[in-house]
């Protein structure tokens, strides 16, 4: 937000609320207190209507004569918008919230008196169970470069925390499809280059990200809401096709690829030395790639027939290579 979007944000709070204080300000909109304090001296310069009041009940206050040109909504769409903000609020968008603050604050400047105690009272009696918590992302650049790489569909180089790694790397690059809240948590939806396959990636395990100049291809009809409605991972408890297949995956490597889209939806038992990992999937092929990219580290136990497909894979191979 810049510093003329946020001036007349803070003009839209004072025309909201009776009075509102420095530290209010600072907090809805995400910046110091310095930084309100020059924003109003900015508007007091262009002639804005503010009285400054000092001491315990100080504050801010707009005068009510100033006036606001208005957008023309109909009541629903009001109602429907304010709904929005109630689930925006618990979902939280680490880097967004003072702009949301700021939309919504050009909404509500639109209500009347009447009105608004209506939208208050129904407002206050409806409660969105959405499973959510408080975002644990402290890097808010991370979610303006993805922003950035979505829309020119560029390759975004990644670093992870200190205790975290893929393959023994710190560090992965990755074609990000799009971006997925679920179960309270954040991910990027997309394809790893090292391992050759597509993730489900936990941005809240990312400590820094980089927007490479090297773009990718989007597949072919890709749509976000396709994939999360039927990509063969996440729902194929529900497809009658599906196949149960249990995975033997080493400690070492569960704790790299635990979140991939081919593991993450997966039954998971723990062994002396390894997980069993239970998934059901409408593509075998994947998991008979995976059990060859990943061989020192996954094998596949059951069913007994996809074992066979695989030896005969490994037949051909041991052919070709003449080993």
């Amino acid at each position: 937000m810049n510093k003329t979007e946020r001036l007349m944000a803070i003009i839209l709070a004072l025309k909201d609320k009776e009075k509102i204080t420095a530290k209010e300000l600072s907090s809805i909109f995400e910046v110091d207190i310095r930084t309100i304090y020059r924003d109003m001296d900015a508007l007091g310069q262009m002639n804005i209507p503010i009285t400054s009041n000092t001491g315990a009940d100080g504050g801010y206050t707009l005068l009510d004569h100033y006036f606001i040109p208005p957008i023309m909504f109909n009541r629903e769409e009001i109602f429907a918008l304010l709904l929005a903000k109630k689930a925006i609020g618990i979902i939280d968008i680490p880097g967004y919230n003072a702009h949301c603050n700021s939309a919504f604050l050009k909404l509500e400047s639109l209500i009347s008196g009447e009105f608004k105690k209506d939208l208050e009272n129904i407002y206050e009696r409806i409660v969105l169970d959405i499973n959510s918590k408080e975002s644990s992302l402290k890097s808010y650049n991370i979610f303006d470069s993805l922003e950035k790489a979505l829309k020119e569909n560029f390759k975004v180089k990644v670093f992870f925390h200190i205790d975290i790694t893929i393959q023994g790397k710190s560090y992965e690059v990755i074609h990000p499809y799009g971006i997925l809240f679920e179960n309270s948590t954040w991910y990027i939806v997309g394809f790893s280059e090292s391992n050759n396959s597509d993730i489900l990636l936990r941005i809240d395990s990312i400590k820094d990200i980089c927007v490479l100049n090297d773009t990718f291809i989007l597949p072919k009809n890709f749509s976000m809401q396709d994939y999360y409605s039927t990509c063969c991972f996440k729902n194929a408890t529900k497809n009658p096709k599906s196949v149960s297949i249990k995975l033997k995956v080493c400690k070492d490597l569960y704790s790299e690829i635990k979140d991939f889209a081919f593991i993450k939806y997966g039954n998971v038992v723990e062994g002396n030395d390894c997980f069993y990992v239970t998934v059901k999937t409408s593509n075998i092929d994947t998991y008979i790639s995976l059990a060859f990219k990943f061989f020192k580290g996954i094998e596949i136990i059951e069913p007994l027939w996809v074992r066979e497909k695989f030896k005969e894979q490994l037949v051909i191979l041991n052919k070709t290579y003449e080993l």
